[in-house]
């Protein structure tokens, strides 16, 4: 009887380990979703982390609003002890009807910080993307703007990078927050893989 239950626990964690894997969308996925809204297919990079969010951020509203168009798209990656701060459609709904020029299109709003943000803008709105006080950097043979932010909370210091990529139909701002590895060489390597899927 012992055994027969523990071959029934077995098969039930199995199935729920599989249906977890089926609702995360991967970034291929991610990239068909924002297809629909942004006009252009951008490259997703894959990284350690999971795709947490997509949000949607549009020109503020003139009245206008069935016309609108988004300005631009944010995915933010999260490692897997993020706090999700809403998790149900109600309070889903509640973000959206607060936050009238953004939208969540995929996940969920989570209370911790991402540790990749990639925003992500289609030439129809902006030709090239600049980050203030930035340096030029030659990343795969490719001209970025780099710009390295330095914090100080409650004794413990961190960085964050920022990085701007553009292309002639697409523009892409990296920021960087993962400290648990060497951080030039994270933020380098996701950008290496935006540029090689662009060019």
């Amino acid at each position: 009887m012992k055994r027969y239950i523990l071959v029934i626990l077995s098969f039930v964690f199995i199935l729920a380990g599989c249906s977890n894997i089926e609702t995360k969308a991967d970034a291929d996925e991610v990239s068909d979703i924002l297809k629909k809204h942004l006009d252009v297919s951008p490259y997703i990079p894959k990284t350690d982390y999971e795709i947490g969010s997509v949000i949607l951020e549009y020109y503020p509203s003139d009245g206008n609003d069935e016309d609108r168009e988004p300005f631009y798209a944010t995915v933010n990656f999260y490692d897997s002890t993020a706090k999700k701060k809403i998790t149900d459609e109600k309070d889903k709904k509640i973000w959206n009807d607060n936050t009238p020029d953004k939208k969540l299109i995929y996940g969920d709003i989570y209370e911790d910080k991402s540790k990749i943000s990639i925003e992500i803008y289609p030439d129809s709105h902006v030709n090239n993307i600049n980050i203030m006080d930035s340096e030029e950097k030659n990343i795969a043979g490719h001209e970025v703007q780099y710009q390295t932010i330095k914090h100080n909370m409650d004794g413990e210091s961190s960085e964050t990078i920022l990085m701007s990529i553009n292309f002639n139909d697409i523009s892409y701002i990296i920021e960087y927050n993962d400290q648990s590895n060497n951080i030039e060489d994270g933020i380098k390597e996701v950008a290496e893989n935006i540029i090689k899927n662009n060019i």
